[in-house]
């Protein structure tokens, strides 16, 4: 009996001294968390977060809401570029006139604790429908201000165009008809993200869905869908039911558009939602019902920043310019559009400064009679290339328009007084697409950047706002950020001289005819370079194509560079794809580094 007490006594021990084990290991990796976590600023400059512009495999878990840790990581700038020609000094934005001040004050309120969000538009071409130099942005914005949700999203795949790799929107609807803001005759409206998709199909479903690696950290509890008030309203699937309430249904918001809001219990990665009154006897008696629809906005109850993105693939100023447009992005009660247009511009074989010149005005005057209160800020275009044929040989050469709209910009806002990003300076001005072609940077047609490219500029967009909260409010940084000092440079508009080309005969910009919209499955299946992969941007511009003369080719900055086939060609592509890895393998390197910085 004695023996068998001991024996009890002895495994009472064991479980005991067990239980304070795991006690403590828990409570280790706790600390270790949270110690992580307060210094998520020096991973920063270890450069996990930094100018590689490529996040971890395990997603955005870093990107957190105010709620959700009560304390928000100390602000710093100190992201540095794997870019040597990149020029930090000219990395701020252009605002003398402290334009900024009122969006920065809102900034501060998120970080002293403030229950409310700040809504960002971020309107642009197919360099921002990507989604990879604006969702960069977003998600450093978000880790620094709160996260409150992943914002506007449209279902740009069921229009046929490419969309961001953070979400899907799928539905059984296989054929829509789609209009976009670049057409000159739309087959249906658009609206708030630049396009509308339209059907006359009786049943309709949408499955929104959180990309599981590259969403992470954007699961929702509520969810806007906006379309027309006449299409079809939507309801939760049953499946969601029973967790999900009817906030708002049909209301009317603008003219025509309505929407739907849902509420859900939990935060969820899908929602799936469909159509009601698709009843037989309805449809045939209103077969000319067609049912239209927007996008949806996804959000999940925290304070922060909601960053909406709205791009459209060939996009220009004049595109946007519309009264009734400018009225929508109203809705979404943004406290600061950012406008990164001009590329599309810079393709036109007419370009005229000063017609482009009026066409910024036009837009810039809409915005600002309908959105007074809202902050405005320009940026420029990055230097890029553009495609040109002789003797059937395709060939690049530096696009100089690129130069020209850059002045441009650089020019209207200083005079009017708008605040601008030179990212066509930062990036290291003329010539500097050589330079972020031999890096690996740019797509494959060399007009459109590559993920890591994009990821690099993202950075530095966010660099950019965060010295612009440095030079206006100190008091909300960290002490030893605050003693900093941002040199801003007086000089940050750089004008470029004019080339010997004439335009006074020149009496049209760029027709639509000029440019070339290309399919995705398109590229795939035509591509045959080694150094493709599936990461490439959608071309969706081009010059028409031209024969060039000997003196026209002569004339240009550079060597051009030929699209070389056969072995010799084979070989080029092999040696920079080399290249491309060792870049890539240096920041994976990078990376992992800065990870096991406690």
């Amino acid at each position: 009996m004695k023996d068998l007490w001991n024996d009890k006594i002895g495994n009472l021990t064991i479980a005991l001294i067990c239980f304070i084990f795991i006690f403590l290991i828990v409570s280790i990796g706790k600390v270790k968390a949270l110690k992580n976590m307060e210094t998520l600023p020096c991973i920063n400059e270890a450069g996990a977060f930094g100018m590689s512009g490529v996040l971890p495999e395990s997603g955005i878990s870093g990107i957190i809401g105010i709620n959700e840790t009560g304390k928000l990581p100390p602000l710093t700038d100190s992201i540095y570029s794997s870019l040597s020609f990149v020029n930090d000094t000219l990395c701020v934005i252009n605002d003398p006139t402290n334009s900024l001040q009122p969006f920065i004050n809102g900034l501060k309120e998120l970080r002293v604790g403030k229950d409310t969000i700040i809504n960002i538009i971020h309107l642009g071409d197919s360099h921002i429908q990507a989604g990879y130099l604006s969702g960069q942005t977003m998600r450093m914005l978000q880790t620094s201000f709160g996260n409150a949700g992943r914002g506007w999203i449209a279902p740009l795949k069921l229009s046929k165009v490419n969309e961001p790799t953070d979400y899907f929107i799928s539905s059984n609807i296989r054929e829509w008809t789609t209009g976009r803001c670049i057409q000159a005759s739309p087959k249906c409206p658009w609206g708030i993200g630049g396009i509308g998709i339209q059907t006359g199909a009786p049943a309709i479903n949408f499955n929104l869905i959180i990309a599981p690696d590259n969403g992470a950290g954007y699961s929702f509890n509520k969810v806007l869908l906006y379309r027309d008030r006449n299409a079809m309203p939507m309801i939760p699937t049953p499946h969601y039911s029973d967790s999900t309430s009817v906030l708002s249904w049909g209301h009317h918001l603008y003219e025509g558009i309505a929407v739907d809001t849902f509420m859900t219990t939990n935060l969820l990665d899908t929602f799936k939602l469909t159509c009601v009154g698709t009843d037989k006897e309805s449809t045939d008696k209103d077969k000319s019902n067609k049912n239209l629809y927007y996008g949806f906005m996804l959000m999940n109850g925290h304070p922060g920043v909601l960053y909406h993105s709205i791009g459209v693939n060939g996009a220009r100023f004049t595109d946007y310019t519309s009264r009734n447009y400018i009225r929508q992005l109203a809705l979404l009660n943004p406290a600061l559009i950012i406008v990164s247009l001009g590329t599309n511009e810079a393709f036109g074989r007419n370009f005229n400064k000063e017609q482009f010149r009026s066409q910024i005005d036009a837009f810039i005057q809409l915005v600002k009679e309908e959105l007074p209160e809202t902050t405005l800020l320009m940026t420029t275009p990055a230097e890029s290339y553009k495609r040109a044929y002789k003797n059937k040989k395709k060939y690049y050469v530096r696009n100089d328009n690129i130069a020209k709209v850059a002045d441009v910009l650089t020019s209207y806002t200083k005079e009017n007084e708008i605040a601008c990003w030179d990212l066509f300076s930062i990036t290291g001005g003329d010539n500097s697409c050589k330079k972020w072609f031999e890096a690996g940077m740019f797509g494959r047609d060399r007009i459109h950047f590559s993920r890591e490219g994009y990821g690099e500029q993202g950075n530095l967009l966010y660099k950019a706002l965060i010295r612009s909260c440095i030079h206006h409010e100190t008091e909300f940084l960290s002490p030893q950020i605050a003693e900093r000092k941002v040199e801003r440079r007086p000089d940050i508009n750089i004008d470029v001289p004019d080339t010997e080309l004439s335009f006074a005969e020149e009496t049209s910009g760029v027709a639509s005819e000029d440019f070339i919209i290309s399919d995705m499955n398109k590229l795939i299946e035509s591509s045959t370079d080694d150094s493709y992969t599936e990461n490439a941007i959608v071309p969706d511009i081009g010059a028409k194509r031209t024969t060039i003369t000997n003196e026209e080719v002569s004339t240009t900055e550079e060597k051009p560079v030929l699209s070389e086939t056969g072995k010799k060609g084979r070989a080029k592509r092999k040696k920079e794809n080399m290249k491309s890895k060792k870049i890539s393998n240096r920041n994976e390197a990078i990376t992992k580094e800065a990870q096991n910085v406690e």
